[in-house]
């Protein structure tokens, strides 16, 4: 009876062992994939200001009908934010210059793709945040909220 219980707690125990290798084993190969997605779509540090300006010029220009010759951006998170496989996301505060005058200013949420360019995701106006900042409590996390009530105080 003494032998069955140990070859059992035997079996047992090389079970768990062969679970956690392949769980270890899993976690490891998840840690590279995400990172080589990252890698996949984060546009190389020398080009991100460039990449970031022309989209975004393009955004306010075309899409939102605005006409822009400036902008200046401010991260509201230090670089970028991934969950699972999604592209990276940043958060940025921006305001949109025609000549010296402001004609917008607020909160991008957006994403890098393919090393080449950022796609838009949602532009929230300070007159929009204003008016009703739930829509941006969907979106954003608590620590970029704070930071974007800031801004709009600072107004």
């Amino acid at each position: 009876m003494k032998k069955i219980s140990k070859i059992l707690l035997a079996s047992f125990l090389a079970i768990i062992a062969v679970f956690l290798g392949f769980l270890i084993y899993g976690f490891i190969v998840l840690s590279q994939f995400s990172l080589t997605h990252l890698e996949a779509n984060e546009p190389p540090a020398e080009y991100l200001d460039e990449y970031l300006e022309r989209d975004v010029m393009n955004y306010f220009n075309n899409v939102i009908d605005v006409h822009v010759t400036l902008l200046n951006f401010e991260f509201l998170r230090e670089g970028a934010s991934q969950v699972g496989l999604a592209e990276p996301k940043y958060y940025v505060w921006v305001s949109a210059y025609d000549d010296d005058i402001v004609v917008e200013e607020g909160a991008l949420y957006l994403a890098a793709a393919e090393q080449q360019y950022f796609r838009i995701l949602n532009f929230f106006s300070v007159e929009e945040i204003i008016e009703d900042p739930s829509e941006m409590n969907k979106l954003f996390p608590n620590d970029v909220m704070t930071k974007i009530e800031e801004k709009v105080a600072e107004r």
